[in-house]
């Protein structure tokens, strides 16, 4: 099964799409998978596994639709501060993306499959 990043989109900062997309565009899926799976797994940029990609990704689903309007498999800097400059973040003295003198701060959490 595939591993998804999800936001708390309710609450702020991430209930706005402009960070979202930051976000996303800060991604490589290809070295994430190569990293994570090692390389046993390819990257994808929808929320279900591989193996239901032939039944959700066919060339006329409203899926594939969105992934390719939003080019969402794309990662790029350009984008990222676009997208941040977008959200009202800006870099501050040390390059931290910051809004209103408030560095953006978050937090990940993992599944602990090891004991």
């Amino acid at each position: 099964c595939a591993y998804s990043i999800f936001f708390n989109n309710m609450v702020a900062p991430w209930n706005d799409v402009n960070l979202r997309r930051a976000v996303n565009s800060a991604m490589d899926r290809t070295e994430l998978a190569d990293i994570a799976y090692e390389g046993a797994m390819p990257p994808n940029t929808f929320a279900f596994s591989g193996y239901m990609a032939g039944t959700w990704l066919t060339p006329d689903s409203p899926l594939t639709a969105v992934l390719d309007r939003y080019n969402v498999d794309n990662p790029s800097q350009a984008d990222v501060d676009a997208n941040m400059a977008a959200g009202g973040y800006e870099r501050d003295a040390e390059g931290f993306w910051s809004k209103d003198g408030e560095r953006i701060d978050f937090l990940v959490r993992t599944p602990a499959f090891i004991p």
